[in-house]
């Protein structure tokens, strides 16, 4: 299981059967002055990514979705997808993922 610290540019992991957090991972473009406030995360159905829709905030921000392998919990490249991204959804057969930004939605492959 993994949470958005929307207040922040992390990801926590939680062991689901033992509820215990682990180190949050970092997300985003991790440059200074932009935060990449993570607003929504979505799971593929095998379980093996965790793709985090990060939104900007006032100083700017990202508009990105980082993708997290959970063997590991290491973020990989965020993926620029445009302003306000708010919420994300992955297919199940994985051919791509939904991503709703303010302005509507947006399909992504």
């Amino acid at each position: 299981m993994h949470v958005s610290n929307g207040s922040g540019d992390t990801v926590t992991p939680i062991a689901a059967v033992a509820g215990t957090p682990g180190p949050p991972i970092r997300i985003g473009v991790n440059r200074p002055g932009l935060s990449d406030k993570p607003v929504a995360i979505a799971i593929t159905p095998n379980g093996s990514t965790v793709y985090a829709a990060n939104t900007e905030d006032a100083d700017g921000g990202s508009g990105t979705v980082t993708p997290i392998d959970t063997a590991t919990n290491m973020a990989g490249p965020a993926i620029p997808v445009g302003s306000g991204p708010w919420a994300i959804a992955v297919t199940p057969d994985r051919t791509g993922n939904r991503l709703c930004r303010r302005l509507g939605w947006q399909s992504r492959r």
